[in-house]
């Protein structure tokens, strides 16, 4: 632990955008408190909203993350995939890159979701595909559609934000490492920290908050299913809690004890 930065939690607060914290945080406290007060409403306004993006967005769902797919493939043949973010070394090591990737970023959802929408794609096949649901010819579709989310598209959605936002967050002077930074060549530099902006950053907070929350929520009803089954330990609402709140403070002292042995790093 004397390798860690005593500085950190300083940097932290610099960078921290109040506006941006505030308002995407409030949004999500609001949306949980609203479902306290009147729970038919928030799942019906969720369960319209998703019945629309599957009946109407399913085909830009998969021709946008395909398209993405032949880009990233294109940066690491062709000449731009040499350009370099900024000139420091890495502040993490490659071990301990993977492990949080792998461990913060894909396990929750992998776990809960790499069997369950194979299920789902098998009973309920998309209109896309002319098969019937519990089909031989649907058992193919659901595990296709299964690894389209969770193999190398999944990751390359990953990267193409991170690609966005770093390379003018590290080659750019006074642009900030914010989901907004991704659009420095529509908004300009001298604008954000301008409402649009805050108004895309405020977005994004709320949507990864809400697709963490999801991921960690299913885990925990999982995990608390598992222990009803096999042992008949009934912990309800109250066990998924807890394990969520568990799993967070882990994944919080996880990363300091990385930060803390920051010292070590080797060059990606």
């Amino acid at each position: 632990m004397s390798n860690a930065d005593p500085g950190a939690f300083g940097r932290f607060r610099e960078e921290l955008d109040v506006v941006v914290f505030l308002f995407g945080a409030g949004l999500t406290v609001g949306v949980i408190a609203t479902f306290f007060v009147s729970p038919g409403t928030v799942e019906a306004a969720i369960a319209y909203l998703n019945t629309g993006m599957n009946r109407y967005l399913n085909w830009a769902l998969l021709v946008i993350v395909f398209l993405i797919v032949l880009f990233l493939l294109f940066l690491i043949v062709g000449p731009w995939g040499k350009i370099t973010f900024g000139d420091d070394p890495p502040e993490y090591s490659f071990l301990s890159f993977f492990a949080m990737l792998y461990s913060a970023g894909f396990a929750a959802g992998v776990v809960f979701w790499g069997p369950t929408e194979a299920l789902f794609y098998y009973a309920e096949p998309s209109p896309l595909f002319d098969v019937s649901g519990g089909s031989a010819g649907a058992m193919s579709i659901a595990v296709q559609q299964t690894l389209f989310h969770w193999a190398l598209p999944q990751l390359a959605v990953f990267t193409i934000m991170g690609i966005a936002i770093g390379y003018f967050a590290y080659n750019y002077e006074n642009v900030p490492l914010r989901v907004s930074s991704a659009l420095t060549p529509l908004l300009g530099r001298e604008n954000l920290d301008g409402p649009a902006a805050k108004v895309i950053d405020i977005l994004a907070v709320f949507a990864t908050i809400g697709g963490v929350a999801t991921s960690l929520g299913f885990i925990g009803s999982q995990f608390i299913s598992g222990l009803s089954f096999q042992w008949g330990i009934d912990l309800g609402n109250t066990g998924i809690l807890v394990v969520v709140t568990t799993m967070t403070l882990l994944f919080t002292v996880s990363m300091a004890l990385i930060r803390g042995f920051g010292g070590f790093r080797t060059s990606i």
